[in-house]
């Protein structure tokens, strides 16, 4: 597969796309710029999308440049509904990798009627606040996911409480800690 074009999406989110097929949206995990990927991080793009282009066209959409600090999850989550509406105008199929997976949860959330299905791949589903982060405020017996908070990036900050789903304490089908 060659044959990948390079754009950005509404909201000026950049976008490479490749093969032929009904659209998959690939929200990515963090690289090293939220920029179109370009060199190797491209090529390891390509070749890791390029099993999926076979069935799909493949959307990696990826986030905006410069965010601020303090941009939140639901933040991000809002650019890619308003990118999504604007290229596709209903449902997709979005797969989210790692950071991208748990934006892809975020909208969910927020806008499950723009999801034809959502995969979710090594992704959290909660991130620790910038408090929680620093190891003497975490007890060793509660693992957290970090990173975002030491990237600018923030969970919400109103969760709801989980309904009697079965789902495990804490998952609140926000990524903030219920409370």
């Amino acid at each position: 597969m060659t044959d990948v074009r390079q754009g950005t999406l509404g909201g000026g989110l950049p976008c490479l796309s490749i093969g032929q097929g009904p659209p998959l949206v690939v929200f990515p995990g963090i690289g090293m710029t939220n920029a179109n990927p370009t060199g190797i991080q491209r090529w390891g793009e390509v070749r890791l999308l390029s099993p999926l282009a076979r069935a799909f066209t493949v959307y990696r959409v990826g986030r905006r440049v410069g965010l601020k600090p303090g941009t939140t999850i639901a933040d991000l989550a809002n650019d890619y509904a308003v990118a999504l509406e604007g290229e596709f105008g209903g449902p997709v199929d979005v797969l989210g990798i790692s950071m991208g997976g748990s934006i892809a949860l975020q909208l969910g959330v927020d806008r499950p009627a723009m999801l034809r299905r959502l995969v979710v791949a090594g992704a959290a589903f909660r991130l620790a606040s910038a408090d929680e982060s620093s190891s003497a405020a975490r007890p060793s017996s509660r693992p957290r996911a970090t990173g975002a908070g030491s990237r600018g990036c923030k969970p919400q900050t109103s969760p709801t409480r989980a309904s009697g789903d079965g789902s495990p304490e804490g998952c609140c089908g926000s990524l903030a800690p219920c409370s």
